[in-house]
């Protein structure tokens, strides 16, 4: 990509603007060109738009590591004053914290996040947030044993959580 003219392809090689390893890289989530990576080897999140190059490190809110394994999970979105925000969700002990940090202010700030207490176990696991109308989407899954399916719903605007359960699955499959 040459991005003096902004002009690139379909196959085109961007820099990472970090020093890492393929296999150290993971794209956890995008919202219009900027990207949520993660970096294995420092558990760090940072924010990056690929075309205009500009990237933050996410500074690590008090008490928690950024990001590790499926206890974490992340959804990018944009609040009514158009301001980038990134929904931190961690799982620790039975207990949900969650998080927002916002581009604007960069600055993290804690919020209350109800869903049922089941939920916040290892023993499901939670999707990236997907964007949809105003409201982030995870689809929460008890994946060890064929059991619950259901999908949060997080309102963008009222940072209101609700939960929508999956039809009932017959034990013959859905095909």
């Amino acid at each position: 990509m040459d991005f003096e003219t902004a002009e690139y392809g379909p196959h085109s090689v961007l820099p990472l603007p970090y020093q890492a390893k393929k296999n150290e890289v993971m794209i956890l989530e995008n919202l219009d060109g900027l990207l949520c990576i993660y970096l294995s080897y420092t558990h760090e999140l940072l924010l990056w738009n690929p075309t205009t190059t500009a990237q933050r490190h996410l500074a690590t809110p008090a008490s928690h590591t950024v990001f590790e394994d499926i206890a974490y999970t992340v959804g990018l979105y944009t609040d009514p004053s158009n301001d980038y925000n990134l929904l931190h969700l961690t799982r620790r002990s039975g207990v949900l914290a969650a998080h927002i940090y916002s581009r604007q202010r960069g600055n993290w700030r804690k919020i209350a996040f109800k869903t049922n207490s089941a939920y916040q176990t290892r023993k499901f696991y939670w999707s990236p947030g997907t964007l949809c109308a105003g409201t982030l989407y995870f689809t929460i899954c008890e994946c060890w044993v064929v059991g619950k399916n259901v999908v949060i719903g997080f309102d963008t605007s009222t940072e209101q959580v609700r939960d929508i359960n999956f039809p009932p699955i017959p034990s013959s499959g859905i095909f």
